[in-house]
Order: structure tokens, then C-alpha cells, then sequence
């Protein structure tokens, strides 16, 4: 039986837990590779030591609730770009990388790398 993220995001501990230790073992691999894609390492290490799991079935919620600081803002939550007058940008708004939470978490990865694949095969495309 194999579960896809969208349907393991769901999925409770008592669930989860009724899973074999393959699924579980593969289900942790791809949270910890969509993880990688925004939030620091250290950071994912440091999650998963407060968690402190010690059954497969919580290590994969630990690895799913996994943060960091927003690559793009630095953890302020706006982002702003253009010219910078008198010590301001021109331009600001709110971060669309961690939706102004200042933070990033697993789905904002997902999403984030999903909209990233999708602006650079537009690009490709418009190149052609």
C-alpha cells in the first residue's frame, strides 16, 4: 500500500502507526527531502530533537511539523525589493514564500518547490 503525502498529511499517529515500517520509512524520506528544499538542516535536526520520536509512526509526524526561517524574509514576514531611498526599499509586501508567517514548514516547501518547477518550464517555454 502506498500513500502519497497529500494523503499522509492527514493521517493521525494511531494511523499512521498501522503502516508498515516500509511506508512509514518512505514517508519520512519524502517529507525530509521536501523539507530540505526551504528549511535548513540544522533547523530540521533541531525539530526532530525536540520532538524526540521513538516509534517510526511519530518520527514521520515529527518530520511533518519541521520549520525553519523563511529563506526569502529572514523570519520578518515581508518581503521588499527596488531601489532603497534613505535607507528603505521602495517596494514591500508580504513574503509569498512563507505567507507572512515569517517561518516555513513542510507543506510551504511542497507548495514553494511546485510553484518553482512550474515558473521555470513557463520560462523554458517562453524561450522556445
Amino acid at each position: 500500500m502506498t500513500i502519497r503525502l497529500v494523503e499522509a498529511d492527514f493521517l493521525s499517529v494511531e494511523e499512521l502507526a498501522e503502516l508498515p515500517v516500509e511506508e512509514l520509512r518512505r514517508l519520512f524520506r519524502l517529507y525530509r527531502e521536501a523539507a530540505r528544499y526551504g528549511i535548513d538542516a540544522n533547523d530540521i535536526d533541531d525539530c526532530l530533537d525536540r520532538a524526540d520520536p521513538q516509534t517510526p509512526a511519530e518520527w514521520v509526524v515529527a518530520i511533518r511539523t519541521a520549520r525553519g526561517i523563511c529563506p526569502k524574509c529572514h523570519g520578518s514576514g515581508s518581503y521588499s525589493w527596488g531601489a532603497c531611498i534613505n535607507g528603505k526599499m521602495s517596494h514591500s509586501g508580504e513574503c509569498f514564500r512563507c505567507e507572512g508567517k515569517g517561518h516555513v514548514d513542510v507543506s510551504d516547501c511542497r507548495r514553494n518547490r511546485g510553484y518553482d518547477g512550474h515558473a521555470i518550464r513557463r520560462a523554458f517555454a517562453q524561450m522556445s
